[in-house]
């Protein structure tokens, strides 16, 4: 069997849930989103369920009374910033890159 080998470049990795944990301040822009078109903010269950709505393109709407333009308006704006001081990295996880990246190369 022949093997080829492949020279690899670079590699992707996801960054939420990966390499970070955005889950604090994705809970703190939903606070404070539902508070600034009026309604009491959900759990953190829910908040985090948000995001996940964006990036699959569900709409928001039963969770922001028809009020999903101004939410999103306040609720993007709190993330970005907040989120340098909300995330975490990963435990472990820099070091885990740095092996990777010092790991001896292959002939």
């Amino acid at each position: 069997m022949n093997q080829t080998g492949f020279k690899v470049k670079g590699i992707f990795l996801d960054l939420d849930g990966t390499i970070v944990d955005s889950t604090d301040a994705y809970v703190e822009a939903a606070r404070i989103a539902f508070h600034t078109i009026g309604l009491e903010a959900p759990g953190k269950k829910t908040a985090l369920e948000i995001p996940k709505r964006l990036e699959q393109g569900f709409p928001l709407t039963d969770l922001t009374n028809g009020e999903t333009k101004k939410f999103l308006n306040v609720y993007f704006k709190t993330y970005y910033a907040i989120s340098q001081q909300k995330t975490k990295l990963i435990p472990n996880v820099s070091v885990a890159l740095e092996a990777y990246r010092t790991k001896p190369k292959s002939p």
